[in-house]
Order: C-alpha cells, then structure tokens, then sequence
C-alpha cells in the first residue's frame, strides 16, 4: 500500500514540474534540480545543510502538488526557503498571478525578486524582463531603456526576448522599422535565439520590410 502513495506522490510532483516546464521550459526545470541536489559534490558542503535543504524541498513540494495550491501559499512559504528556493517560489508565484489576471500583484513579486539581492541572477534577470514587459505605467521610451540593459548583457539569458520586445516597441510605438528590423537580425542570425522566438522574428520582419518601404 505504501508503494501506491509513494507512486501517486511521485505523479503528481511529476505534474507540476511539467506545469512549470510549460510555463519558462527547461531552464528552470535544470536550475531546479541543481537547487534540489544542492552541491553535494563540494567537500565543503555539509551533512546538516543537506538536511536542510532536503526538508525545505520537501516543505516547497508539500505546496504546490496540493491540486489548488495558489501564489499566496507560495510566498507565504517563501521566507522560509533558502535563497535558491525562495527565488524559485517567486518566479512561480508571479506566473501564477499572471495566469489569473493579476497583473499587478505579479508586478510587485517580480519587483521583489529583482530587488532582492539574494535571488538567484539568472531570476533576477528574467524578473527584469517581466516588470519592462508588463508594466503600464512606463513609456515605451522608458521599456526600451530597460530592454536595452538586458540586451547589452551577453550572458543573460532572456536578451532574444528583450530583443524581440524591443522590436515590437521600437516599430509600433516608435515607428523606426529599421531599428526594429536590427534586432530581428540579431535573432535570426544568432545560433543561442530559440527557434520558436526566429520564427517569430522571421514573420515580423518580413512585415517590417513591407512597413519600412511605405
């Protein structure tokens, strides 16, 4: 009988790492599971904080495979966590308000996590991305700013995105095709950009090109 439970655990811990894969892919499932695994491999890392990190897992894991579990349980649960694990709840909880039209409550958890210093940077870094893509009170001037940070950073990982973004902005709001169709080069021709994100880029420059000669 203890075998079945352990199953039915198993299934649905399995069901919300593939809700989480859908939602930011397979990214944050690796960064996950280096939270998780921790760094035993380092002859410095002791038993009691393999302890503690096996039971706060298992306190972050208790959440959310309850079937209704919500962002407010997430980030009632987050101070708590260690910093890997906290940033993980946080990233989690602000896709969970964005899912349910919260937009403004995912702001400020994406605020929070850019903020904080101890979040995880590739979080931080993606929290970024968000706030400039979300955000209503900020002018496409100022969006273009902040994505333009993103973009200048060679190791973020979310700067095909900002580039996208960027090119959206700068040809609808800005109406300058040519800086616009500059990024979707920059996309197409790179061989990090998504394929999902250079299709995207494909289809809008060639619109662009039709827009720039008009």
């Amino acid at each position: 009988m203890a075998d079945i439970f352990i199953e039915v655990d198993e299934a649905l811990k399995q069901e919300k790492l593939e809700k989480i894969w859908h939602r930011y892919g397979g990214f944050f499932i690796g960064f996950l599971s280096v939270i998780i695994l921790g760094t035993a491999a380092n002859a410095g890392y002791t038993s009691w904080e393999m302890s503690k990190n096996a039971a706060q897992t298992d306190l972050l894991f208790a959440v959310t495979t309850k079937a209704d579990y919500t962002a407010d349980d997430l980030l009632t649960l987050s101070p708590d966590l260690q910093a890997g694990l906290r940033s993980i709840t946080g990233i989690e909880a602000a896709g969970l308000y964005l899912e349910n039209g919260e937009n403004e409550k995912a702001l400020q958890t994406y605020k929070t996590l850019e903020a904080d210093q101890n979040t995880d940077p590739a979080i931080a870094q993606l929290a970024s991305y968000m706030i400039s893509s979300i955000s209503k009170d900020l002018s496409a001037e100022d969006k273009i700013a902040k994505l333009d940070i993103i973009i200048s950073n060679q190791e973020n990982p979310w700067r095909y995105n900002a580039m996208l973004d960027s090119a959206v902005l700068h040809a609808n709001a800005v109406q300058n095709f040519a800086r616009a169709r500059q990024h979707l080069s920059a996309i197409l021709i790179s061989d990090a950009a998504p394929k999902t994100l250079k299709q995207k880029a494909q289809s809008l420059d060639i619109l662009y090109a039709l827009k720039e000669k008009i």
